[in-house]
């Protein structure tokens, strides 16, 4: 007979917030039906995808790094970047032929 046990370790983490905040909280996580640890770590995991395309889309705006970089860097993939970066308006890509290759090349693969 085989046994797995899965231990999934997590971090806490203590955070301060006024009472209207907790409350606004409390009920958002009633109206989902998840318990608030769950609400939050939905919240924290939005806030840092939309924090690091924050990061990496200036970057790319100031023609820092390319945007294969600024995906990568992101965590999303080249087309998810550029839809985010096209609803706040910009439309001007930087695409490298050698960035192209490459990319085209691990499609195929």
């Amino acid at each position: 007979m085989l046994i797995f046990v899965l231990r999934i370790i997590m971090a806490t983490v203590q955070v301060r917030i006024d009472d209207e905040e907790n409350k606004d909280l409390d009920e958002l996580a009633k109206k989902l039906e998840i318990t608030k640890s769950e609400l939050l770590r939905k919240i924290i995991k939005r806030g840092k995808k939309g924090l690091l395309f924050d990061v990496y889309f200036e970057k790319l705006t100031k023609k820092e790094i390319s945007v294969s970089r600024a995906a990568i860097e992101a965590d999303l993939s080249i087309p998810e970047f550029m839809e985010m970066a096209r609803k706040r308006g910009y439309t001007y890509f930087q695409y490298e032929p050698e960035e192209l290759d490459r990319d085209l090349d691990a499609l195929e693969e």
